[in-house]
């Protein structure tokens, strides 16, 4: 990557479906490219076709979000990046989100293995019940 970059290669390149590098790194769960491709300059607010950004395409990769989200925030935050903090914090929200609901069916689905619906629906209420009563 660093070759290619010192030589001159374009960050802002796109496939037919609108992804750059730096969109493709992120879906892809590569932190230390994403890091990369933004020190040579890669848009941090590009977007593919379907209108995701790197911030949407790293916390929805299976491997690796985590780690591309620390990078896009530690870059996100960088002075004249005024409202990206914002957007971050909202995909790394709804990452947590995602772990949680995750996390939530496979608790449940000892108690309902026949409907993980309703199995679903029982954790959620009991969560919410626990919450309500803190």
């Amino acid at each position: 990557m660093s070759l290619l970059l010192a030589a001159g290669a374009s960050t802002e390149v796109c496939r037919v479906n609108g992804c750059t590098p730096l969109l493709e790194a992120a879906a892809n769960g590569h932190p230390g490219c994403v890091r990369k491709l933004l020190q040579g300059g890669a848009d941090l607010a590009a977007k593919d076709n379907d209108g995701k950004d790197a911030f949407a395409l790293g916390a929805a990769s299976p491997i690796g979000a985590n780690a591309v989200l620390a990078v896009l925030r530690e870059f996100s935050e960088a002075p004249g990046t005024d409202g990206v903090t914002t957007t971050i914090e909202k995909y790394v929200q709804q990452h947590k989100i995602a772990q949680t609901i995750e996390k939530g069916l496979k608790e449940a689905l000892v108690s309902q293995p026949q409907n993980p619906y309703v199995a679903l629906a029982t954790w959620f209420k009991t969560k919410a019940e626990s919450a309500a009563t803190k």
